[in-house]
């Protein structure tokens, strides 16, 4: 792929440069308004719709990149704005203490998290005490009754997943919304900078703003709905499309025709383009980087549309002792009696130093009966029954092909990285 050069390069360098020029001079002129004097860190990139994401083999500053584009963010963000903040769980000081200093300087702050955060009491008493716990006011902490989502109350395993941000204006710019993987934990956990994890910032987008806006609020209420996927639509907003669960079907494991992932791909044709996909034959490419994939009929589907042509790339975590994980992983690797041999998978134990904490996927080709289209889909949503049936959570869809180019090349370093690169084989059994 050829990288900008030349006239093309001077623009690209150009058009960055406004739009740093303009987050300055838009937060310069709100600070000093506010009788608060300026400083280097304002140098932020204005908010624009990107990728962005840890490297858990890169230095303190790769680890931390999500992170520190958060901070941006919320130190940017203006006198009289909002931020809404749902996390499943904040262990890291940075974030909160920022939240709160957003705060002080009069920006509304609103942060959700579940239940298990209640241990992490450093970060807790923090918010507690910056942010007050009347939800009833325009800043304040709250967390989802125990044992339960927010919304979701279908087992032990409902919990509040969420890892996303809300921004009404920050350095200059409206309606800006950061849906990631990463948990609040630090660069030394492997949730968070010790895993590869990812970031998705789409800015302008006030359809997907309101609509996110909308369940923050019913989030906030905490009134049960284990079908929350129907209650809230999936909503198409310009090139993104939002997904809300917990969906309701008719076993924990089981029911692909009420999974939003089988969807997707049985709408997804593997021959049909005439500029994407493979070099030459264009077949559709299928990339998936995921921590939990136990369900066992979308690795059916997979290797059904490896066998159809499709070349399907699959990252994984996998954890030995889960049962589904072992089941889903078991099929990926069958070697396939058509000409394309088996999907192609690469995967880290939970016992690795490192792993993969990131939900994406992304098809390059035909979907929907369209050839030589390029869309991500990313969130909080493990392939897993506990994510899909019982538990609050976002899957986010982007057409867009600077993202996706962004995404192919995130899932190829940590492909390469993986400590297990097995063959496809006929008696395939997945290895620690």
């Amino acid at each position: 792929m050829r990288i900008n050069t030349g006239r093309r390069w001077r623009a690209a360098v150009r058009t960055r440069s406004r739009r740093v020029l303009t987050a300055v001079a838009a937060v310069v002129v709100a600070l000093a308004g506010a009788g608060v004097p300026a400083s280097p860190a304002l140098a932020a990139e204005a908010p624009y719709t990107h990728a962005i994401f840890t490297n858990p083999l890169g230095d303190t500053a790769a680890k931390d990149k999500i992170f520190t584009r958060l901070l941006e963010l919320i130190n940017g963000a203006e006198t009289g704005s909002t931020i809404r903040l749902a996390t499943y769980t904040m262990y890291s000081l940075n974030i909160p203490n920022a939240l709160v200093a957003a705060k002080q300087r009069g920006v509304n702050v609103q942060v959700i998290a579940d239940s298990d955060t209640l241990v992490n009491t450093a970060s807790v008493d923090v918010l507690t005490n910056g942010l007050g716990t009347d939800t009833a006011k325009a800043s304040f902490f709250m967390t989802c009754p125990p044992n339960r989502g927010c919304i979701a109350d279908a087992g032990d395993w409902s919990i509040m997943h969420n890892k996303f941000s809300l921004f009404t204006r920050t350095l200059g710019v409206d309606n800006v919304v950061v849906q990631t993987s990463v948990n609040l934990t630090g660069a030394g956990w492997r949730d968070a900078g010790m895993g590869w994890n990812d970031a998705l910032e789409v800015a302008g987008n006030k359809a997907l703003f309101d609509s996110l806006a909308g369940y923050f609020g019913d989030l906030k209420a905490k009134r049960v709905d284990n079908n929350y996927y129907d209650t809230r639509d999936p909503l198409q907003a310009s090139t993104a499309k939002v997904f809300y669960y917990p969906r309701a079907g008719a076993s924990l494991t089981g029911d692909p025709s009420e999974d939003t992932v089988m969807t997707i791909l049985n709408n997804t044709e593997c021959f049909g383009n005439t500029s994407v996909g493979t070099s030459g034959d264009h077949r559709t490419v299928i990339r998936v980087t995921m921590t939990e994939l136990a369900l066992s009929y979308i690795a059916d589907k997979l290797v059904a549309l490896d066998a159809a042509g499709c070349y399907v790339l699959v990252n994984l975590r996998y954890d030995p002792s889960n049962a589904g994980q072992g089941t889903a992983l078991a099929k990926l690797l069958k070697k396939t009696t058509n000409a394309y041999n088996g999907v192609i998978v690469r995967y880290y134990c939970v016992s690795d130093p490192i792993w993969i904490h990131s939900k994406n996927f992304s098809i390059e080709g035909k979907y929907y009966g369209r050839g030589d289209r390029k869309i991500v889909w990313t969130g909080s949503l493990n392939w897993k029954g506990g994510s899909l049936r019982g538990s609050d959570e976002v899957m986010l869809q982007l057409e867009d092909p600077t993202v996706h180019a962004a995404y192919a090349q995130q899932y190829s370093a940590a492909a390469a990285a993986a400590t297990h690169k097995p063959a496809n084989t006929d008696d395939a059994k997945p290895t620690c």
